[in-house]
Formats: structure tokens, sequence, C-alpha cells
């Protein structure tokens, strides 16, 4: 597998963002190092997902400068799960094989992988059944699984998940 560096520390010097020209962030100043875990906490449309879009390159800042290691691009090594579901016209494990095949990860080794990614959200007798007809939960959890899957496949340094918000406390994955 490549070495796609890890990206960090993230350094962001007085970072704003602007989507649709609508000013979100504004002077926003972090680092992010190796080896520890950081919480972005705040209120509906504070800016949380779009802080977690920049510091993935998924939009550009539009003020300041971001620094992903000794680099002023991103690195291929992060991986990010979504909020919201992103499921493909296939059954919930073979959305979960897809994106194991996008990464290079084919075979036994995938079929492995992909009996662990359900068994981990709970899925596994759902593992046939069209990810298009999973109740809302359930798709959220296959979309879970599926991203979850793909970034620790990257063997990532630096990851963000907004996926599990909208599990019910008993369902969130550990």
């Amino acid at each position: 597998m490549a070495d796609y560096g890890t990206g960090l520390p993230i350094r962001l010097h007085q970072v704003g963002a602007a989507p649709g020209d609508t000013p979100v962030l504004t002077g926003i100043d972090l680092v992010l190092k190796a080896g520890g875990r950081t919480v972005l906490l705040g209120p509906n449309g504070a800016g949380k997902s779009t802080l977690l879009r920049v510091l993935h390159g998924l939009i550009p800042p539009s003020a300041g400068s971001i620094v992903w290691g000794d680099a002023r691009t991103r690195p291929r090594g992060q991986a990010m799960v979504f909020q919201r579901p992103v499921l493909l016209r296939r059954s919930a494990a073979e959305n979960i094989r897809y994106a194991l095949d996008l990464v290079g990860v084919r075979g036994a080794e995938a079929d492995a992988r992909i009996a662990e990614a359900l068994d981990e959200v709970g899925l596994r007798a759902l593992a046939a059944r069209s990810a298009r007809v999973l109740s809302g939960g359930e798709q959220q959890k296959s979309s879970f699984s599926t991203s979850r899957r793909r970034a620790l496949t990257l063997r990532p340094r630096a990851r963000s998940n907004r996926s599990s918000a909208t599990f019910t406390p008993a369902a969130r994955p550990s």
C-alpha cells in the first residue's frame, strides 16, 4: 500500500470559509497534532461541518492558510465519514465491497472486512438487502460502515466522523 504521509500536524492560520458567499468561518487558528482527539462542539449552523470540509480540502478556505504536515495540499491519506448516508443502488455488502475495491482491497480480505463491518453495526443479517430499501437508521449504519471501512483501509492519521451523530444512543458503534 502506498505511503500517503500523515498530513499532521494540520495548522490553520486565520482561516475563513464562505461557501456560497456566506461567511461561515472567520479567523480560525487551530493546530491538530498526532496522538490525540479533538472534539468540535457547537450549535447547529455554527460551522462544524464546514470546518471539517476545509480541513479535508473538500472546500477551499476563503481566507487564511492551511498546512498539512509540511505541505499546502491535502495528503491522500485522510478520510472523512460523512453525516448523511451515501449509498449506491447495491446491497449493503456490495456498497462496502465497492469502497474497499477503490482502495485495492479484494477477494478473501474484502469478504472478511465486509463481514466485520456489517457485524460492527449489526447489519450482517441484511447484507444482501438493497441499501435503498433499508430503514433510515439502517442506511445510516450501512453508510457509516462503508465509509469507515474505506477510511480504516487507508490507515489515516487524520479522520473526521460526523456519521454517528444521528444514531440512537443504543445503536452507536463504539
